[in-house]
């Protein structure tokens, strides 16, 4: 029903380039220099990856018992966003950016924030504390694709955040809604599709006379959100949910819950939680029209980088794996 989103903070926003994807893969089992030894699997515009660096960030999975194409992927993935953050920190570096104790808080606060606005199980915190990190670590050392945030802000005008506003209303405008669904797939006769719509309009009524949304989700539902109450979280109007269910979800008011909508996937019963619309005016809306605005001119700035990046696998002749624009890290 919904793009699954990753949670886990380290890897949130992975934008690697295409092409170094390639590259990634030739190195997934280059010759293995002598016992003692450590060599670079990837130069990064001369700066190397090393292969200790890679096995010691992958030796918790090695223990994990998952397949060996589950580890070559998330290996290949793995190489991807240290390409990232080694192109974001050598960028930094290039402009001498530092960001301030306040501008890292600043964004500290809106990665909880963003968390926040998916339907995680897990607190920001727990989250961060799977993960082996905390807030007050991410303050201390702050990741090349948090500075860059600071970096992208700084940079922000009054401008950039007006055109957002008046031209990007699928990037913030938004409603946070909770469905139950009936599905219908795999039902073979029309009386079978008919008695779940009769399910359904059931559960809609006691829905509308009252009853606990989250617990008949969690009783009835058939989508993976009933473990959050049927909670989907914010989405834009296009491009995460199906339509029949986007169009419905949009027309309704906070706390409003719609007529049954049918889409390829079964029945639903929606209810809107919270909304962001895009007649809002501008400060009811404005932090959310500045990630918006901030993340068109990141993904301006990392396209550069991506454009003139030279990435190598070393001991392999070839031109240098450039790639064209992905979406910046958030």
């Amino acid at each position: 029903m919904t793009r699954m989103r990753t949670i886990t903070v380290f890897v949130a926003g992975i934008a690697a380039l295409a092409a170094a994807t390639d590259a990634s893969a030739h190195a997934a089992h280059p010759p293995r220099p002598p016992a003692g030894t450590d060599a670079p699997v990837l130069l990064v515009n001369g700066e190397p990856i090393m292969r200790s660096t890679v096995e010691k960030l992958l030796e918790p999975l090695k223990k994990a018992g998952i397949s060996q194409q589950q580890f070559m992927q998330y290996q290949q993935r793995l190489v991807q966003n240290m390409i990232t953050d080694m192109l974001i920190d050598q960028f930094l570096r290039e402009e001498g950016f530092v960001p301030t104790r306040e501008e890292i808080a600043t964004q500290v606060k809106r990665r909880e924030r963003i968390y926040n606005e998916d339907a995680n199980q897990l607190s920001f915190e727990e989250t961060l504390k799977r993960s082996g990190t905390s807030m007050a670590e991410m303050m201390a050392t702050p990741d090349p694709r948090l500075r860059f945030s600071c970096y992208v802000r700084r940079r922000l005008e009054e401008k950039d955040i007006q055109r957002a506003y008046e031209t990007d209303k699928d990037s913030w405008a938004k409603v946070r809604a909770r469905h139950i669904l009936i599905t219908t797939r795999g039902l073979k006769t029309e009386e079978e599709k008919a008695a779940a719509r009769r399910k359904t309009e059931d559960i809609r009524m006691r829905v509308l006379s009252g009853e606990d949304f989250a617990k008949l989700a969690q009783e009835f539902s058939a989508c993976g959100s009933k473990q959050t109450g049927g909670d989907l979280g914010f989405f834009a109007r296009h491009g995460k949910m199906v339509e029949p269910f986007a169009k419905a979800a949009f027309e309704l008011d906070v706390n409003g819950v719609s007529p049954l909508v049918e889409s390829d996937f079964g029945f639903h019963v929606i209810q809107v939680t919270e909304t962001r619309k895009g007649d809002a005016p501008l400060e009811e809306v404005r932090e959310y029209v500045a990630d918006a605005a901030a993340e068109r001119l990141g993904q301006d700035l990392f396209g550069k980088m991506q454009g003139r990046a030279k990435i190598e696998v070393p001991g392999q002749p070839g031109p240098p794996a450039g790639a064209g624009a992905t979406p910046a890290p958030k």
